[in-house]
């Protein structure tokens, strides 16, 4: 416990002295094995989440993860543009964990946002958000996968 609580000080101190040079660390430090240092990391991250690269954030939501990184990682990702972290959220909103609910959740409340109705993905996202939830189809909640079949219909440039 005494390694944490310094672990999250050197985490803090690092914030007040230049926090960009340091996202690295703060992402390592979000993967760590103590909840207490991976939610520092996780809230000196969200400020500058937009500068990081979200394939690194996507891969910290896998199953391999602890649920601590994964939730802490799954508030940063949430903040990222929706069309880049779709494919990764539908990939895993199938199972029976506890966290596939709060996945499931995320994706439910990014259906109702209308908002998402008026942001146009590329063609690309468009495709890859398609690719995840046809791979998803059999593991994924049939009324949400439903819901998302549906939306992406009327996202698709006539």
């Amino acid at each position: 416990a005494a390694e944490a609580r310094h672990r999250k000080a050197a985490l803090a101190a690092l914030v007040r002295l230049a926090p960009a040079k340091f996202d690295e660390e703060f992402i390592t430090a979000l993967a760590d094995t103590q909840p207490g240092v991976s939610k520092e990391a996780g809230a000196m991250l969200l400020p500058r989440v937009h500068r990081l690269e979200s394939g690194t954030l996507l891969y910290l939501l896998g199953p391999e993860q602890p649920a601590h990184v994964r939730r802490n990682d799954l508030k940063l990702v949430l903040s990222l543009d929706k069309w880049v972290t779709l494919p990764t959220l539908i990939s895993r909103s199938g199972g029976d964990s506890p966290f596939t609910a709060v996945i499931n959740n995320s994706l439910e409340a990014w259906l109702k946002d209308t908002t998402c109705r008026y942001t146009r993905p590329t063609a690309a996202q468009l495709a890859a958000a398609e690719q995840a939830l046809h791979d998803g189809r059999r593991i994924m909640d049939s009324a949400l996968h439903g819901e998302l079949v549906s939306f992406f219909k009327t996202m698709r440039v006539p």
